[in-house]
């Protein structure tokens, strides 16, 4: 249901709205969808933690590279940079 709201919010919608449709996205298994949302808040308060779920959802997807690549994008003091670092470390097995 709150999908169906998220999905009435206009072209020009609101980044935080974005941020929470991208997670319940990715939480129902629709991560090419949430994927799409996450692409959109680079230029947002969002940033950060949307770097983070983008490399969840290239990883729900198979594009294993795509989301190495998008980790490495987490400095430290980033959020979850504890948790990307881990995360390249059982990707490089």
């Amino acid at each position: 249901k709150a999908l169906q709201e998220f999905g009435l919010v206009s072209e020009k919608e609101n980044k935080t709205m974005t941020f929470y449709r991208g997670i319940s996205l990715l939480a129902i298994g629709k991560p090419e969808k949430a994927l799409l949302d996450f692409e959109k808040l680079a230029d947002s308060k969002y940033k950060q933690q949307a770097i983070w779920y983008q490399a969840l959802s290239q990883l729900d997807i198979g594009k294993r590279l795509k989301a190495k690549e998008t980790l490495m994008k987490i400095n430290n003091g980033d959020f979850n940079f504890s948790k990307a670092q881990e995360l390249l470390k059982e990707l490089d097995k």
